[in-house]
């Protein structure tokens, strides 16, 4: 069940002394994201990879704030959900790979609790894939040769026609990420992102 209104802090208390157990980490839309949230993301990225390929080498917080928004920008984007033989299938390979483990065991996650991490998880990355895929476009040979120009130092004694294949991928994923990102901050702006702690890398 999704928090509406904002917790700051969910606190267990241990005879006369409190222990914080679970902090707020940030709000997307009408979800607040904890630090258990946290936990249960970064096992789950160990037993199934990275969501968003590059944009995984954000912190961990900001992996799951891209989730959410790509999660609610789907539901406005689809008619439909994933199919839930796509989402059951890629449940039982998370519980296998997660049995065994120390770590989350600890968190105790109820199993309707990690399908729908699933199915949002599956959810965000098919817009991510088809946004990425519709974001790609052509180099011309112009800002090929405008590359290689300015720069022939970084290229030394190689042709243009040696390096013109490694700097048109250059430049489309340069272009990429940055239309990518600039997305993403649209996105923010949409889905009204808070952020109550300062994340690490």
């Amino acid at each position: 069940m999704r928090i509406v209104g904002l917790a700051l802090i969910l606190m267990l208390t241990l005879s006369t002394s409190a222990k914080i157990l679970i902090t707020t980490v940030a709000k997307v839309k009408n979800h607040v994201i904890t630090s258990r949230e946290v936990g249960i993301h970064k096992n789950l990225e160990k037993a199934l990879g990275p969501l968003l390929d590059r944009f995984s080498r954000d912190s961990v917080e900001e992996q799951i704030i891209q989730e959410w928004l790509l999660f609610f920008e789907a539901s406005t984007f689809y008619n439909s959900q994933v199919k839930s033989s796509k989402v059951t299938s890629v449940l039982a390979q998370a519980q296998k790979r997660l049995r065994q483990s120390k770590d989350w065991q600890r968190l105790k996650v109820m199993p309707h609790e990690l399908r729908e991490k699933v199915q949002r998880r599956l959810e965000a990355e098919r817009l991510f894939r088809f946004k990425k895929k519709a974001s790609v476009l052509p180099v011309s040979p112009s800002e090929i040769e405008t590359e290689y120009t300015q720069n022939r130092i970084r290229y030394g004694s190689q042709t243009l026609a040696e390096v013109k294949e490694k700097i048109r991928q250059n430049k489309i994923e340069e272009d990429l990420q940055s239309r990518m990102s600039q997305w993403f901050k649209i996105l923010e702006d949409k889905y009204k992102v808070q952020r109550f702690t300062k994340f690490g890398s």
